[in-house]
């Protein structure tokens, strides 16, 4: 009936958009197997702010060269365009350079953008080129229309909207990502029990 004491609550720090494109889905599962567990999500705009908090595990993008902290890599990144899907039942995205007829999206703060896809794919940007940059892969999906809009993701961010056809992936070329995503602990200190129960089932969905 009443909440546990802030220690006995493990403290889990991520992005806005892992947290609540991949992370959210599957927290319930983590609930159902580990019961006992007092669990507190918290994403990293706190940091943001200037309010650091404690954390038990922070999962982090980079490219898991934390000296000071144990890491396990649990994406292997692939970066690809992605759309709604009646974009492409339309008709409107048939080869990559049909890009220049629709305004690009563009999410900020990743190591890799649309020019390294596009050179991937033979292209580059054009005068014509519209684009429109966020600072969230969550906003940059829910602008998606119709008529309006191609964002570049990564696979882990938008799998599940792919499988139930939320979103819709135009092309095969895709790029490996320089960035991945890891969960992160400090080296100085043994992990905790909880800890090492979110660890083993993290890694385990990954």
């Amino acid at each position: 009936l009443f909440p546990k004491g802030e220690r006995d609550v493990l403290t889990v720090r991520t992005s806005i958009g892992f947290g609540a494109l991949w992370l959210a889905q599957r927290i319930p599962d983590f609930r159902t197997r580990h019961p006992n567990v007092g669990l507190r999500i918290i994403s990293n705009v706190w940091n943001e702010n200037g309010v650091e908090g404690h954390c038990d595990l922070d999962i982090r993008y980079g490219c898991g060269d934390w000296p000071d902290r144990d890491c396990t890599q649990l994406t292997r990144d692939v970066l690809f365009p992605v759309c709604h899907p009646q974009m492409i039942e339309a008709g409107h995205l048939k080869v990559p350079a049909d890009l220049i007829h629709h305004t690009l999206i563009d999410v900020i703060g990743y190591a890799e953008g649309w020019s390294d896809w596009l050179k991937a794919a033979g292209m580059s940007f054009q005068r014509k080129t519209t684009m429109l940059g966020v600072d969230t892969t969550n906003m940059a999906f829910a602008m998606l229309r119709p008529d309006f809009g191609v964002t570049l993701t990564r696979r882990s961010l938008a799998q599940d909207r792919l499988e139930n056809g939320q979103l819709a992936q135009p092309f095969a070329c895709e790029v490996s990502a320089k960035e991945n995503v890891y969960l992160t602990l400090p080296n100085t200190t043994p992990i905790h029990p909880d800890a090492a129960a979110f660890k083993c089932w993290i890694v385990g969905h990954a």
